[in-house]
């Protein structure tokens, strides 16, 4: 039974340190929230090296010493770690100022107070950077946090833009032109000649006596 324990606790801590580095390794992690990670399209490594291209006056806070290397960690980044809590710990969305302003109510401690046994950057570093990260968002005037928080929400929403495709409209129909009936010519009907009208008279009935006919030669001299 204690042997099982033991095991069963070897098994806990070695599922703990991992979940730990992928969390602090700036990868998608599979136990992201489907919905988050529908939205985080850019790693929080990637997201930190367009945030100091933009804004390279901001603190780095990359002085702190690796367990692996025993030199200063140069790529390890506040920004980098201040997204690894927000969308990994936290399951919260890059893409809106709502949700890095609660992150941010979390370092002034107006909303959860941060926690040093999971805060990105305590597995690999020889000082926990929380308190140093904590202290330098605390510093920042209202100013400055508003440039950090577009500054996220704009290069997380170039990067979702950048991965939707773009939705391509149906060929526009063209319609011939209408052709034009042609018009009919007029038909001259022919004048009429004499005697014509009496085409017009209703035909004679068929009992009715027959005219006699005109004589003719000399049977003429005996009309009156």
């Amino acid at each position: 039974m204690k042997r099982l324990w033991r095991w069963l606790s070897f098994i806990l801590i070695v599922l703990s340190v991992a979940t730990s580095t992928i969390l602090s390794s700036g990868e998608l992690p599979f136990l992201l929230p489907t919905t988050v990670q529908a939205q985080t399209l850019i790693g929080p490594k990637q997201a930190a090296e367009q945030f100091y291209r933009q804004v390279p006056s901001f603190p780095k806070e990359n002085q702190y010493v690796s367990l692996r290397t025993n030199q200063p960690s140069e790529n390890n980044t506040l920004i980098e770690r201040l997204v690894v809590y927000h969308t990994l710990l936290k399951g919260r969305s890059p893409l809106y100022r709502l949700d890095w302003k609660i992150t941010l109510a979390d370092f002034l401690g107006l909303n959860e107070y941060l926690d040093a046994s999971t805060y990105p950057g305590r597995l690999y570093l020889k000082t926990n950077p929380m308190e140093g990260d904590r202290a330098v968002i605390v510093q920042l005037n209202r100013q400055q946090r508003d440039v950090l928080v577009q500054t996220l929400v704009n290069i997380y929403s170039v990067g979702k833009a950048a991965q939707t495709p773009p939705v391509q409209s149906p060929p526009a129909q063209i319609t011939p032109a209408a052709v034009p009936s042609p018009v009919p010519t007029p038909t001259l009907q022919p004048l009429a000649k004499p005697g014509d009208a009496q085409l017009l008279a209703p035909p004679a009935p068929a009992n009715a006596p027959q005219p006699r006919p005109d004589p003719t030669g000399d049977a003429r001299l005996l009309l009156p």
